[in-house]
């Protein structure tokens, strides 16, 4: 894990409000500050690039000095994340040579979550490998993004169960294994030691998304009713979960009005500087 924790920022809200956008100002607001930045999209709908008119793809690419940003493939991440789940779907059952295991794969590819599931490996591996002051996240749509939010709860929950269960098989069976070194005879649950180790990175997870100094959840809307009510449904979610760092800021408003005015046609670096730079009393005040 890189030396240094990022601050988390989560870019959510209706589509069309400019979760794009204002995550880009964002970034490049930070970075013109003297912070080093990473700027993630998760929406399939990638529009990072044509914002800061250059080519985004898997791997970081320098944008500025201490701005990168990155397009995530989420066909990329489930694949993996699929392979992963094969892996050890062989490892646990390699005796079933009578059945065809394939089939089962097939379901595993089509089992609900697994797009989730995918966005959780692509956020672990940006916020471990990533050594910024900043890690910004253009969220994928709203239903996408509070099940990839909860995943660690659920997943934690699930756990507890498991870990119950296998607990009761330990008191029923002697299903422990034994590994022998040298002179010393260690018992060891291979099913268990998954569980908790699983639990742990979990755990980890869920503390990074709770951690009200750490990561924050910016919900974009604009001045009008059904983004507004959607981003209330957010909110309520997100404190179910427990989650406190919210910030409500509203885009595209109208001239007098608080929050971020409407431009058209907001692309390219030198433009981006000076809607900060017209604007830099917004931002010092929303952006923290």
């Amino acid at each position: 894990m890189s030396a240094v924790l990022p601050h988390v920022r989560f870019f959510m809200g209706k589509g069309g409000v400019g979760k794009s956008t204002l995550s880009a100002l964002t970034a490049l607001y930070h970075a013109d500050r003297g912070h080093t930045v990473l700027l993630a999209s998760f929406d399939p709908a990638h529009n990072l690039g044509d914002i800061f008119q250059q080519k985004l793809g898997e791997r970081p690419v320098p944008i500025v000095e201490r701005l990168s940003a990155v397009e995530v493939d989420p066909e990329k991440w489930s694949r993996e994340y699929l392979q992963e789940a094969e892996r050890q779907f062989r490892a646990a059952y390699a005796y079933l040579t009578t059945f065809s295991l394939e089939q089962h794969f097939k379901v595993i590819r089509h089992a609900p979550g697994v797009e989730s599931y995918a966005l959780m490996r692509a956020f672990d591996d940006l916020y471990r490998k990533s050594n910024v002051d900043f890690l910004l996240l253009d969220m994928p749509p709203t239903a996408l993004s509070l099940s990839f939010l909860a995943l660690p709860q659920l997943s934690l929950l699930w756990l507890e169960q498991l870990h119950a269960l296998r607990t009761e098989i330990q008191q029923k069976q002697k299903m422990i294994s034994r590994l022998r070194l040298g002179r010393r005879e260690m018992e060891r649950d291979r099913v268990m030691e998954n569980i908790n180790r699983q639990t742990e990175r979990w755990r980890e997870r869920d503390a990074v998304f709770s951690n009200n100094a750490q990561t924050r959840y910016l919900l974009i809307e604009n001045p009008e009713a059904l983004s507004a009510l959607e981003n209330g449904r957010i909110e309520s979610r997100l404190k179910e979960l427990g989650f406190s760092g919210i910030d409500r800021v509203v885009n595209k408003t109208g001239n007098g009005k608080s929050g971020f005015p409407l431009v058209a046609g907001l692309y390219g670096i030198n433009k981006m500087r000076a809607y900060i730079d017209r604007h830099k009393s917004v931002f010092d005040a929303l952006i923290r």
